[in-house]
């Protein structure tokens, strides 16, 4: 299974831009976003949505902890480039 991160991570090496690049054009910053991509935060499903409209990917499903707003893993199977 893999991870919102790691995807995030891969996508942000396949279109050629940086952690810091993605920060500024979602409102992030740059520490938020390795935070998310190392796996030690799992952002809220705004924070989702924003990243994966710069990346120009489409998460089919993402399961949100409604209790803490925070996301879980996912399969990688379930988006689409």
């Amino acid at each position: 299974m893999m991870k919102i991160g790691q995807l995030i991570k891969e996508e942000i090496k396949k279109k050629g831009l940086t952690q810091k690049e993605i920060a500024k054009i979602i409102g992030k910053s740059e520490t938020a976003i390795s935070q998310i991509v190392i796996g030690n935060y799992n952002p809220t499903q705004s924070t989702i949505d924003k990243i994966c409209e710069v990346l120009n990917i489409e998460i089919k499903f993402y399961a949100i902890d409604k209790t803490t707003e925070k996301g879980c893993p996912f399969d990688e199977d379930l988006y689409s480039k």
